[in-house]
């Protein structure tokens, strides 16, 4: 009997009676002279085996990638070493702990091990497409990439291991230089073309803008302290984003799409995070009020600040707030009791009772209270209503702002 053993996301083991190759191998092998392929030409059949299946799918084939071949090797002679096959190393390394240590960066990762006791890479190839979540790895469409490690032991058989990742869009090095600068393109290119859509004209980038974003981006992907912005620049909006494709951006760039901005920076920083083990660009973009706050009128702040709120929720992937004028009513009247000094929780209308309130004071409309994001993340609530009173003087130039929101 031939054992065969293969591991992913469960794992799985196989026997089965000898197939007709092997059976052919074998009595090749008996012939004077015969050599066994190598684990080299072994890895190149299966890399020829796994596009020949995923071209019959209709899917682009997988490039080898070299620090993606040492991984897998790496991998298969730890399994080797051991006699076990398994997706973590003998220290416990997980597949993206092993791809972190080959300083390769991937969006999406997947691989599949497994132990044979035949040298016929045509058999292992089936056994994995007869797995279901070994012929998923294998015919995954966002997969680009792959290495594919052979590792035998004399009188033991052959540990086998497929490491397939999803490789970010540049055909240069990932996180180079003219990486970042082709990724920087893009976005204002996406950015533009949003507001293109919106019938707005291109964000005005400004150079001392772009050079302040460059640095928040840098110190937001290393989770440091972020300083304060500049009272010159006027009152400014930065969205930060974190993305490791193009496409998951322009969902969360609609704030660049706001009439109320025309000027502003984009900066980028390239890295590995917690969250993104295989690395993701950190954006910092700026955007400037064409006017300041108290040129605004009360319809505007109320726009202004509703945007700020569905960024939260956009970042969380929740459903955004419907302005309600009821409800907005009855925040206009408690914002201005609260600039009165008075009690705006007094006489609330039974109909209110079961919706959040919150009321605080600000001199900055688009920087939103600590508290406030994570119960905007946390709340099932569908409809908002907002209230702002507004009063500016010599000792408050920039205005001050008495919020309710009703949520």
């Amino acid at each position: 009997m031939l054992a065969f053993r293969i591991a992913a996301a469960a794992a799985l083991a196989l026997a089965a009676a000898p197939h007709p190759s092997i059976r052919a191998a074998r009595a090749a092998s008996a012939l004077q002279g015969f050599k066994p392929p190598t684990t080299s030409e072994m890895e190149k059949t299966l890399l020829q085996r796994a596009n020949q299946a995923r071209r019959e799918q209709g899917l682009s084939g997988l490039q080898t990638m070299p620090a993606l071949e040492r991984a897998a090797r790496r991998h298969s002679r730890d399994m080797a070493r051991r006699r076990e096959t398994s997706h973590l190393s003998g220290d416990g390394k997980t597949l993206s702990d092993r791809l972190v240590a080959a300083d390769v960066f991937f969006v999406e990762s997947g691989e599949n091990v497994a132990f044979s006791e035949t040298f016929v890479a045509d058999f292992i190839h089936a056994a994995f497409m007869e797995s279901p979540e070994h012929r998923d790895n294998l015919l995954f469409p966002s997969y680009d990439r792959v290495g594919i490690g052979v590792e035998h032991v004399e009188e033991v058989g052959y540990y086998v291991t497929q490491a397939f990742i999803r490789g970010f869009e540049f055909s240069g090095d990932t996180g180079s230089e003219r990486h970042i600068r082709w990724m920087r393109g893009e976005t204002i290119r996406l950015i533009d073309e949003i507001r293109t859509e919106s019938g707005l004209p291109p964000l005005e980038r400004l150079d001392r803008i772009e050079v302040l974003a460059d640095r928040l981006a840098a110190l937001s992907l290393k989770d440091r302290e972020l300083p304060e912005i500049p009272g010159a620049f006027g009152a400014a909006h930065i969205l930060f984003l974190s993305a490791t494709t193009l496409e998951a951006l322009r969902g969360e760039l609609k704030t660049a799409a706001d009439p109320f901005y025309r000027q502003g920076g984009l900066g980028l920083a390239f890295g590995r995070d917690p969250d993104h083990p295989g690395g993701t660009f950190q954006l910092a973009l700026i955007l400037l009020l064409e006017k300041g706050f108290g040129t605004m009128s009360p319809e505007e702040h109320r726009e202004l600040l509703l945007e700020r709120i569905r960024d939260v929720r956009r970042g969380r992937k929740l459903p955004l707030l419907r302005l309600i004028p009821r409800l907005s009513r009855e925040a206009e009247r408690m914002s201005r009791e609260l600039k009165r000094g008075g009690r705006p929780d007094r006489d609330i209308p039974s109909d209110i009772s079961g919706y959040r309130i919150v009321s605080y004071v600000t001199q900055d409309l688009l920087r939103l209270p600590d508290f406030l994001p994570g119960r905007l993340e946390s709340s099932g609530a569908r409809e908002v209503g907002i209230g702002i009173a507004y009063a500016g003087d010599r000792r408050l130039p920039a205005g001050q702002f008495w919020v309710t929101i009703i949520f």
